[in-house]
């Protein structure tokens, strides 16, 4: 008499032998079979043992035999070729335009940019116009209120985000194949607007070192009032170049020019602003040379030393 574990042996070399003829792929298209180990879940099926089943499906096939569970269910074929038809897609490259997170930050910067400029649109004119005009020695300091000096903040801390995007996304263009960086896109942002941020508050606390020794306090409070609307510019000016590549998918060498192209006209504006403000009245050329080269040029060239050792270091070979 045949015992119930004879049965299950049995039954066992019986599904051995179906799975065997089950793996005949001569009437599978070929390109189908050669891509099949490519496609995510899906293996070769040479034998039984490789058949991989949960506990619950193991447990109904040693409980009975696999032609009453294959009765009882009707997502389980054994006749049919474990293939997938169609071709397999392309993986989508991570972009910012397709960061849903990111997306939403460029939609809130659009959005406050908006409300802002069109509240502060008077003081803005306003600075433009003393832009090139040189200020006299007793002149009447008009300061900012307290709003305005909010809506600077926000320029130049949106200023600090864009520019650490648009690094970022230079470094990935420069990235050769079978390389990548260590951290993730948001870590990456997030160290280069450290960086970004560490290199203006060391040139502004150099200048509020030196300058109180040389200069009257009038002409400190004239050049930090233009000095920060000039950043403040510069991170409105970055917004619109920022939408059109990571939405518009602008060239990025176009991108890139017309970035430095930004960045160099804000900084022009800071040395003829601190020109005419310090060294227009004594022609102190060789004093304006010093302090170009100590509080602009020496720092700028510290974050550009950082950025590549950060490029460099965070990156590997996949």
């Amino acid at each position: 008499m045949a015992t119930a574990q004879d049965s299950i042996h049995v039954n066992t070399h019986e599904l051995t032998d179906t799975a065997s003829a089950v793996a005949d792929t001569g009437h599978v298209y070929k390109w189908q079979w050669e891509t099949l180990p490519q496609v995510p879940g899906m293996y070769q099926l040479d034998s039984l043992p490789e058949l991989k089943l949960s506990g619950f499906h193991k447990k109904k096939i040693l409980d009975g035999c696999l032609d009453s569970y294959v009765s009882q269910t009707k997502f389980f074929h054994k006749e049919l070729p474990a293939v997938r038809n169609g071709e397999m897609g392309i993986p989508v490259e991570y972009s910012i335009s397709n960061d849903s997170i990111l997306s939403l930050g460029m939609f809130m910067c659009v959005l406050l940019s908006i409300i802002m400029i069109s509240r502060s649109w008077r003081f803005t004119c306003f600075q433009m116009k003393n832009l090139f005009r040189t200020p006299r020695e007793n002149s009447i300091i008009l300061r900012e209120t307290s709003s305005e000096i909010r809506y600077q903040f926000f320029f130049s801390l949106q200023g600090v985000l864009l520019l650490a995007m648009f690094v970022y996304t230079l470094a990935r263009h420069l990235l050769n194949e079978g390389e990548d960086y260590s951290v993730g896109d948001y870590q990456l942002i997030a160290i280069y607007g450290g960086a970004i941020l560490l290199y203006r508050l060391l040139c502004e606390g150099l200048e509020d070192i030196v300058l109180p020794i040389y200069f009257k306090s009038n002409q400190r409070l004239m050049w930090k009032g233009s000095r920060q609307f000039l950043i403040a510019l510069q991170g409105a000016l970055l917004l619109p170049v920022a939408l059109v590549y990571f939405y518009f998918h602008l060239d990025i060498h176009t991108t890139i020019m017309v970035t430095i192209g930004i960045i160099a006209i804000t900084l022009l504006l800071r040395f003829y602003k601190a020109y005419c403000i310090f060294f227009q009245k004594n022609n102190a050329f060789l004093q304006f040379f010093l302090y170009l080269c100590t509080l602009k040029v020496i720092p700028l060239a510290l974050l550009t030393i950082v950025s590549l050792f950060i490029a460099n270091y965070l990156k590997i070979n996949i």
